[in-house]
């Protein structure tokens, strides 16, 4: 005879569950059973009982001590794997219990970190739609609606994720809530609203660097030379290790140079080859920044009337990227200068 009502709840089955030992129960009825921690096992034959979503998430939180020192350590391919893991894992937390807040978070989270940002997005929206005010606090809603806003914005989804950022702002006010907004303001074309968020943003936290290196971007599309210089130097002055700010300064140093007066060209032509080397060293792979460091670093090198680092520059370019536009622009700075392309 086919079972029909919890043995919890004593209720009809609802989104049965079905255990290793065969009995089933609703599945928000195991959750709960868990989340009591009245015991780990079944509660008619008293067989082991599979993971909780809460325990999985406790889980997740191990792996991704795990994937920071692997990343640290330069293991990419462990890092990889461990990704991985993390997303099996989420996954099973959300099969095991598609109502738990954080086990929608953590497969939301774990589908942009392997970016994925379209399929995040609908993770976050069941997290935000399963907020339980009895289990969950607001902090978190907050930073669930941070995380579907950033989601947003990188699938170009500007409407989406204003809304997104101005509900994580209401919930609970944070500086890097107001870099998610001016992003999404910034993407929509509001340029004033946008730097009025990242000022916001530096107001409360005077140190984010993403906040500089945003309002130093916002700067330079506006015109603003001075300014975005200065706020691209705190980036970098914050963040040393990291490639992408070193390369927004040296792409900017490089392009003002070209109207600078002589001794003021020579300074940021300087400045700028050595913000392209700090960048290569920050990313040796160039899976942040691409081959394109390397063309931009033989510019500012040829500028310099150091030609053959230029070409050197130019030939480990199109070592990494033989094809496409970068490639492209590689071989033709060699060929002005009639120089060959290497033949390995």
């Amino acid at each position: 005879m086919v079972d029909v009502d919890c043995a919890i709840c004593l209720e009809p089955l609802q989104s049965a569950q079905t255990l290793d030992c065969g009995h089933r129960f609703c599945r928000t009825c195991v959750a709960s059973y868990q989340a009591r921690g009245l015991n780990n096992l079944c509660p008619l034959c008293r067989q082991p009982l599979p993971p909780s979503a809460e325990q999985l998430c406790k889980e997740i939180e191990v792996f991704y001590a795990r994937l920071a020192a692997q990343l640290e350590r330069g293991h990419a391919d462990d890092a990889s794997a461990t990704r991985e893991l993390i997303l099996s894992t989420a996954r099973e937390a959300v099969r095991f219990d598609p109502q738990h807040l954080t086990a929608r978070e953590e497969l939301g989270f774990a589908m942009s970190a392997m970016g994925d940002d379209a399929a995040a997005a609908p993770q976050y929206r069941a997290a935000i739609a399963a907020f339980d005010p009895a289990r969950d606090n607001v902090e978190h809603l907050a930073r669930v609606h941070y995380n579907l806003a950033g989601s947003l914005n990188r699938t170009g989804d500007a409407e989406g994720g204003e809304r997104a950022a101005r509900e994580s702002l209401r919930l609970n006010e944070t500086a890097n809530g107001h870099v998610n907004l001016g992003i999404a303001l910034k993407n929509s074309g509001d340029l004033d609203g946008a730097e009025e968020q990242y000022q916001a943003a530096l107001s409360l936290e005077a140190d984010l660097g993403i906040a500089h290196a945003n309002l130093g971007n916002l700067k330079r599309a506006r015109g603003d030379k001075e300014g975005a210089k200065f706020h691209m130097r705190r980036a970098v002055a914050l963040a040393p290790d990291s490639a992408v700010p070193h390369f927004n300064l040296a792409m900017l140093l490089l392009r003002t140079s070209e109207s600078a007066e002589p001794h003021v060209r020579l300074e940021e032509l300087q400045e700028a080859e050595l913000e392209y080397r700090e960048s290569i060293r920050c990313d040796p792979d160039v899976a942040d920044c691409g081959a394109r460091v390397y063309n931009e670093h033989g510019v500012a090198l040829i500028r310099l009337d150091r030609t053959e680092e230029a070409c050197a520059a130019w030939r480990h370019c199109l070592r990494i990227e033989p094809h496409g536009a970068e490639a492209e622009r590689a071989r033709q700075n060699l060929m002005s200068l009639n120089f060959n392309e290497p033949n390995e």
